[in-house]
């Protein structure tokens, strides 16, 4: 059973990836660094 933390995870690192690849660099949004 996958706890409550690991699914935010999950989102979280979707939500970043999906963004993320919106601003052509999978691995830092630009907007951050």
């Amino acid at each position: 059973m996958v706890s409550k933390l690991e699914n935010a995870m999950e989102s979280l690192i979707r939500v970043f990836h999906n963004y993320s690849s919106k601003e052509g660099d999978k691995y830092k949004l630009s907007k951050w660094s």
